[in-house]
């Protein structure tokens, strides 16, 4: 209260806050650790990295022309950007733990335990929480990091009918029909 002034006119009498529901509580709890951890924090070491290779290789499986994210060696280069991004090993460590669990609840068994099709559904699963949520900024970043990276070898391209970086010259040839491969 402000002397000679009764009631501020500010501050309400009494605060009080919405009641939280579960999602909101763990949501702010995962949160936390998000925001105040630093680059080297220790994070990366409890990550699971079969986890993260398994990430790696459902969203860039190898096929007949080209390798897997992990044969790449794009969950590698991952790990080594977290040593030097703040928070991006915490990142990775609790999106891995974020998916592991959802497994482990859905299925019974650890995330790199489950098929193609179930680690897929788990992935989308993770796109489908709202915006700024951990599981949706890890799946994002990490598809976005892991695309980039994969492209960045030219192992990456065979089957693309590229054999260059497509910058700087373009598609000088875009009027023509692509070769064909095989």
């Amino acid at each position: 209260m402000i002397p000679g002034m009764g009631r501020s006119p500010i501050l309400p009498a009494a605060v009080t806050m919405p009641p939280l529901n579960r999602r909101a509580m763990l949501a702010l709890v995962a949160a936390v650790p998000i925001f105040g951890a630093v680059a080297g924090d220790g994070a990366a070491a409890t990550m699971d990295q079969s986890i993260l290779r398994a990430v790696v290789d459902t969203m860039l499986p190898g096929d007949g022309d080209a390798p897997s994210g992990s044969n790449l060696g794009v969950d590698a280069q991952l790990r080594h950007l977290a040593d030097g991004i703040p928070n991006y090993a915490t990142l990775l460590a609790l999106g891995s733990g974020w998916l592991d669990a959802q497994a482990h609840r859905q299925a019974g068994r650890s995330f790199t335990a489950l098929s193609s099709a179930g680690r897929d559904g788990l992935l989308r699963a993770a796109l489908a929480e709202p915006d700024q949520t951990m599981p949706r900024v890890y799946v994002t970043r990490l598809r976005s990091d892991a695309m980039t990276l994969y492209y960045a070898h030219p192992a990456a391209w065979r089957g693309l009918a590229l054999d260059a970086p497509i910058q700087p010259a373009g598609y000088p040839d875009h009027h023509r029909a692509p070769p064909r491969h095989g």
